[in-house]
């Protein structure tokens, strides 16, 4: 094999011996010289074809080959330069390409999810005439509340830019809004501090947020101290509680918490935001019985938009509302009763049979007059707070329950007052006749009352936060949120006094202690600090002192409008 090699020389002699030895042999048989050598060749064969074949057989013909059209392709090319650096760059990005779509495949389809148990992870989209869809937020928490087949579900959505200032030169970053259990759902812990908290997805306490760790290093130098710091998104604060990795999904630079829980009259409500939503499946539930069950919760939830729609035309200022549906439904009449009664001053069913009920506003503004439905209402509130923190005090997390219950009540206030003065605007008349002299009385009380119905969220929210903290933690910082919630409750007082009075003196004394809350709540922060609270506590403690904070200054937004209305129209 690695012996020397034959010249081709001694080949072609061989085949002339060959063929000359056959010549003889035919020329003694009686041909003459031309027949032989004919017959010859044609019994031997192609000569050229025997000759190429010896040629391969001591040659790499590969390499031949390769090398012959290397050298053809350089001259073609040489000959064409600009056909040539098309050829190149095509060949570039085809390589290139190729290259990014196998990393594509290889990252979604090839390796594993980086989350805990991937299999059992699903999305849920709702159908609608056009094909499937995210979820509408208003559908969310009835699939999160009453579904029987996942062990969590989670959303994110309202993905937007937003201005960060606060620390080094203003810059543009990504912020996307996820309710508060996704990162731990997925399995995905903080790089540093620690993630949201159940109440912080409840509405007052949404302004924390987390930052993705590409965003800490580049702009705050990978400094541990930004936990606990503040920094500003379009004008607005958000305590940093926590870092996430930088390849953590969904993609930000900023991560908030997604309130659901908010007003849904409020035309900035964020109840029709669309979301993606996902779910992590109990064990042995298979997705044809979530997709089940999900159905079922979707006709349950048109239960909410007929309450909706029912407390749209209370609030419209209609006396008389029918409610009609094509079959008998015990399920939706006996939600329909519930519900009104909870929610709302005066509603009486006046008729009821297989084909709906009719019901009938029985209560009027003479029966309970604008001023003294919103006094009713902030004693109604301003006890919730005082029962709150009693229950924070005490750890009692019962009376904490019966806090959070009683904000129906406030609803019931909220929108009784709300109807009053819709009916107002629009006849007039009315407006002597509920205590009120004028269309700008009634925009004023319109604000006011919404600030009272706020301080009822926040005394709920809490309320919520009872369990968060634990018993005899930061006895001393305790304390001081009893001051801090005394304070502001008398800011809060003092304000809708203010108003109901129209006394400047009392507004303006309000909103000053209002100032004196925000200064013992810098206090309080910085004591925390100084005692090493747990980080779960240090949240929970911050996020009700920032609420107890907000009854003072809606109390505060509430004398200001008293002092706007004492000065008489031109």
């Amino acid at each position: 094999m690695f012996g020397r090699k034959r010249p081709v020389s001694d080949f072609n002699a061989e085949i002339e011996a060959h063929l000359q030895l056959e010549i003889e042999r035919l020329k003694e048989q009686g041909l003459s010289e031309q027949e032989a050598r004919a017959a010859a060749r044609r019994a031997f064969g192609n000569v050229m074809h025997a000759e190429e074949r010896f040629y391969e057989s001591s040659r790499w013909l590969w390499w031949d080959h390769l090398r012959q059209d290397v050298h053809f392709g350089l001259r073609m090319l040489a000959k064409s330069p600009g056909f040539a650096a098309v050829a190149i760059l095509t060949l570039a990005l085809a390589i290139g390409a190729n290259t990014a779509i196998f990393s594509v495949v290889d990252a979604v389809l090839l390796r594993p999810l980086p989350f805990i148990d991937p299999a059992r992870l699903v999305w849920a989209t709702e159908h609608f005439a056009f094909g499937p869809s995210t979820v509408i937020s208003a559908d969310f928490p009835a699939w999160k509340d009453r579904n029987h087949v996942f062990e969590q579900i989670a959303a994110f959505g309202g993905t937007s830019g937003a201005n960060l200032t606060g620390a080094g030169e203003p810059s543009r970053v990504t912020v996307t809004r996820v309710t508060t259990g996704l990162f731990s759902m997925l399995g995905l812990q903080p790089a540093a501090g620690r993630a949201f908290l159940p109440a912080e997805g409840k509405q007052g306490h949404e302004n924390v947020a987390l930052l993705n760790e590409t965003l800490w290093r580049n702009r705050f130098g990978a400094d541990p101290r930004i936990i606990g710091e503040t920094i500003r998104l379009d004008g607005v604060g958000y305590l940093v509680v926590g870092v996430m990795p930088a390849n953590v999904r969904p993609q930000a630079d900023v991560w908030t918490p997604l309130s659901l829980d908010a007003d849904i009259f409020s035309a900035h409500s964020p109840r029709w935001m669309m979301l993606a939503a996902i779910g992590r499946l109990k064990p042995g539930i298979e997705i044809s019985k979530a997709q089940s069950e999900l159905q079922l919760l979707t006709q349950e939830m048109d239960k909410d938009a007929a309450l909706r729609l029912f407390i749209s035309y209370y609030l419209a200022g209609y006396d008389i509302v029918r409610l009609r549906s094509p079959r008998y439904d015990p399920g939706l009449r006996s939600y329909m009763r519930e519900a009104i009664r909870r929610k709302l001053v005066g509603i009486e069913i006046i008729e009821e049979n297989a084909n709906g009920m009719t019901t009938q506003c029985l209560s009027g503004y003479a029966d309970l007059p604008l001023k003294k439905a919103l006094e009713r209402m902030s004693i109604v509130v301003s006890g919730m707070v005082k029962d709150a923190v009693a229950a924070l005090r005490a750890g009692d997390d019962g009376l904490a329950g019966e806090v959070v219950a009683r904000d129906d009540e406030v609803d019931r206030f909220y929108h009784f007052i709300l109807r009053q003065l819709n009916l107002a605007v629009r006849n007039r008349s009315i407006i002597e006749d509920i205590g009120l002299t004028s269309a700008r009385d009634c925009l004023g009380y319109r604000l006011a009352v919404k600030s009272v119905e706020r301080v009822g969220d926040h005394a709920a929210a809490v309320a919520g936060l009872v369990s968060g903290v634990r018993e005899g933690a930061a006895e001393k910082a305790m304390k001081e949120v009893e001051k801090m919630s005394d304070l502001s409750l008398k800011a809060f007082g003092d304000s809708v006094s203010s108003l109901l009075r129209l006394d400047r003196k009392l507004a303006n004394e309000a909103i000053g202690l209002t100032r004196r809350v925000k200064e013992l709540d810098e206090k309080i922060s910085g004591e925390l600090l100084a005692l090493k609270t747990d980080p779960d506590t240090f949240g929970s403690i911050k996020l009700i002192l920032e609420s107890i904070r907000r009854v003072g200054e809606y109390g505060s937004d509430i004398a200001e409008i008293a002092v706007d209305l004492t000065v008489k129209e031109p």
